[in-house]
């Protein structure tokens, strides 16, 4: 399911994670959480004010997606009471190559 949704995410930096989930949300896929070990980077820097407003230029463009409806993925089928996709947000980091993080 990664694959169909990953053309449509527009952002590569810090919101790209929360279009994905926007998207499968929107797009009727169950979302699966998996636990991850996080090691945490005390010298890691980040623009607290720049990272707030590109988020809400991210929600303002994910607001317009779908009012709009373009945040339909036609090639995303239609989750059925036979079939229930799930997208592992755990696997993100390994099938977002196109994608790179901001720090």
């Amino acid at each position: 399911m990664f694959l169909a949704l990953a053309p449509h995410i527009e952002d590569t930096a810090w919101f790209f994670d929360t279009e994905l989930l926007v998207l499968a949300q929107r797009n009727r896929l169950r979302i699966h959480e998996v636990p991850v070990d996080w090691t945490d980077d005390p010298d890691s820097r980040v623009d607290i004010v720049r990272t707030a407003l590109d988020d809400l230029k991210g929600m303002r463009r994910m607001f317009r997606k779908s009012v709009t409806g373009r945040a339909h993925v036609a090639a995303v089928p239609r989750r059925t009471r036979t079939t229930t996709p799930v997208l592992p947000v755990g696997a993100l980091a390994s099938s977002a190559e196109h994608l790179e993080y901001a720090s």
